[in-house]
């Protein structure tokens, strides 16, 4: 009686990892990941702080925000001012409140007295208005003349003390003020002593959702990358 013996199916032979060489293996594949993951939450959250404010050290700048109430422009600046690098020409004068889009020049405050400070550059108007005066202005009286290449601070100011200046344009809109949306940056000083003054006229750019944006965007790339690498 013949016995017929059931063959099994050939099956390639198993590549045996030592163990010393898999644990290894795990090891670097554990690590890389953790590393994809570290990296997007840092990257994620690098994005977020530098939207909160959070990132690298910001030099001081004085900013002056134009914005539309109703009927009525309001110009609203704060910070402080580095004086170090500017030329300063002692004037102890006083001015009302004024803008000039197309001379690039804005007083706001209460108009006390002020002296000047050259050496600034940046553009040279922020629209192509003339001369208007303001109705009313409260806190240090603080300019710029973009033509002139000089900022007005109050007399006896100290370099990087805190300035707080407004001023209203009733009833006048941004079009009828002949101004043009956007952000102005004034710059001078290198080093230790560089500086600015913003002029920021209508919404002010939210870094917020570009920089969740982005991180998203950066971690949904990483995610294709480990899963191509699988």
């Amino acid at each position: 009686m013949t016995t017929h013996e059931t063959q099994k199916p050939c099956l390639p032979a198993r590549s045996v990892v030592p163990p010393r060489e898999r644990a290894s293996l795990v090891y670097l594949l554990t690590g890389m990941r953790n590393e994809t993951i570290f990296l997007t939450v840092r990257v994620a959250a690098g994005l977020f702080g530098v939207a909160l404010g959070f990132g690298e050290p910001a030099r001081a700048a004085y900013v002056v925000t134009l914005t539309q109430n109703g009927s009525d422009t309001i110009a609203k600046g704060t910070g402080n001012i580095n004086i170090t690098s500017l030329n300063f020409e002692p004037m102890a004068k006083t001015n009302e409140q004024l803008m000039i889009p197309s001379l690039g020049v804005i007083l706001t405050g209460d108009g006390g007295a002020f002296d000047i400070f050259s050496g600034i550059t940046g553009p040279l108007n922020f629209g192509q208005g003339s001369l208007s005066f303001a109705t009313t202005g409260t806190g240090a009286p603080v300019s710029m003349d973009a033509n002139l290449n000089h900022i007005v601070l109050p007399t006896g100011y100290v370099s990087g003390a805190s300035l707080t200046s407004e001023a209203v344009w009733a009833g006048r809109s941004f079009s009828s003020l002949g101004i043009t949306p956007g952000s102005y940056v004034w710059t001078w000083g290198a080093g230790a002593t560089t500086d600015s003054f913003v002029l920021q006229i209508g919404a002010v750019p939210e870094p917020m959702s570009a920089a969740l944006l982005g991180a998203g965007w950066l971690g949904l790339g990483l995610a294709r990358r480990r899963l191509s690498m699988r």
